[in-house]
């Protein structure tokens, strides 16, 4: 987990917690479902709507430098159930056993299990499209698990990816250079919401 918690710390995060963009100083926000199109037709979930959010997800995720080297997903399984979870996302995924294993309790008003798998993409690779549509469906009567917990990171360049739902992608990066080709190419995906932040780094200079 060495070169993730230095990437993590390189695009100003303390650790791995959403909503990503409103904790660093260089990230874009995206919107990745096209509400027009709504995520449900007549009560069942619209295909077209899913297609085309993961075609902007794949798009984005295409677009960046280099490539993502390490996977992280944090899961808070029920007690015993940590073991399927993880067949389960192996399964949607594509994936081996993970690198690295981290399991955590943390302390609130109820004791709550965390545990966070680490995969190295370079050596383990996986379907990451396949991934990413299980992401925008996680929320749509998917495995909801899923849903803002997994992250893609390039430790060389120090970016980070996190899709997060059906809705949103977050991408952060520790140079402003990293996105600012996105936020040119892409800037009709950008979230209106959230502009005049982005305006004020990505903006001409």
């Amino acid at each position: 987990m060495h070169d993730v918690n230095r990437c993590i710390r390189a695009v100003g995060l303390e650790g791995l917690s959403p909503p990503i963009f409103y904790q660093c100083p260089v990230a874009l926000r995206f919107e990745i479902g096209d509400p027009a199109l709504g995520p449900y037709d007549g009560g069942r979930l619209s295909s077209v709507y899913s297609a085309g959010a993961l075609l902007r997800a794949k798009t984005l995720f295409e677009a960046l430098p280099g490539r993502f080297d390490r996977l992280v997903w944090d899961t808070y399984p029920q007690e015993g159930q940590a073991a399927r979870q993880l067949r389960a996302f192996r399964r949607r995924a594509g994936a081996p056993a993970p690198q690295e294993e981290v399991f955590q309790i943390l302390q609130g008003e109820e004791a709550v299990q965390k545990v966070t798998y680490c995969w190295d993409l370079v050596c383990q690779p996986i379907q990451w499209e396949v991934l990413l549509g299980e992401i925008i469906a996680a929320d749509l009567g998917g495995f909801a698990p899923l849903a803002s917990s997994v992250y893609f990171l390039n430790t060389r360049e120090n970016i980070l990816y996190h899709l997060y739902d059906d809705r949103g992608l977050d991408i952060a990066a520790e140079k402003r250079e990293s996105l600012l080709p996105l936020y040119r190419q892409f800037s009709a995906w950008l979230l209106p919401y959230d502009w005049g932040r982005m305006e004020e780094t990505f903006g001409t200079r």
